[in-house]
């Protein structure tokens, strides 16, 4: 996520996984980051929360925390979701993706982008569930020698993958794998670690459809 032209002292860099700092809106459209920053800092104020009382709820820094809410840190996709968790807000909300409309059309300009690789691969958000339905439908794209390490889900938390194009290697926490060639699909509990490979040379095209674990209700 962008920083602001404002240095920070001792800034740390950016967490692994962490979302791109381009605007997916053009040049006159917040930036992630800075939609990430204004919800966080809305979204605990409105909970009357402090920065400390967020960072015992989350597990994360009171620096980082700060960091973030100044849009002065690329925080990872597990941090925003582990903040998220802690103020009853879901990540589509967070990262400002949320498309709750009963009919909603989604394209690649306006889809939000949350990850990318040197070679060119991505991870967008492509549309969500409306009201109460907190699924979450990606578009993925992975190039020869991508690997993307996800943080594990909260307990609960389940993805569908369906590939469309190459061949994508899951890579579980203890070693287990289970590639997936085109048109295959899986669901697996993603409160766990696990990665997404492309040990092919050629891309792979592929569709996540997460589906969330319940919020707290206090």
């Amino acid at each position: 996520m962008p920083r602001k032209t404002t240095p920070a002292p001792a800034d740390p860099a950016p967490e692994a996984g962490a979302a791109p700092e381009a605007s997916e809106g053009g040049s006159d459209a917040p930036s992630v980051g800075a939609v990430v920053a204004r919800n966080i800092r809305a979204r605990r104020t409105e909970r009357g929360m402090t920065v400390a009382e967020l960072a015992e709820r989350s597990g994360v820094s009171r620096r980082m925390l700060t960091l973030i809410e100044q849009g002065q840190a690329n925080p990872s996709l597990g941090t925003v979701e582990r903040i998220g968790r802690a103020i009853g807000a879901d990540f589509a909300d967070l990262v400002g993706a949320r498309t709750g409309a009963a009919h909603h059309v989604s394209t690649p300009r306006t889809m939000v982008t949350l990850w990318t690789s040197p070679e060119g691969g991505y991870g967008r958000m492509a549309v969500t569930g409306s009201g109460l339905h907190r699924t979450e439908l990606w578009d993925w794209l992975l190039m020869p020698g991508d690997r993307y390490e996800a943080v594990e889900d909260p307990f609960g938390t389940e993805e569908l993958v369906l590939v469309a194009e190459g061949v994508l290697v899951l890579d579980f926490a203890g070693g287990a794998r289970q590639a997936l060639a085109a048109g295959e699909a899986a669901r697996f509990p993603s409160d766990q670690r696990y990665a997404y490979l492309n040990t092919s040379d050629a891309p792979v095209r592929f569709a996540r459809n997460t589906l969330p674990a319940p919020l707290p209700t206090s």
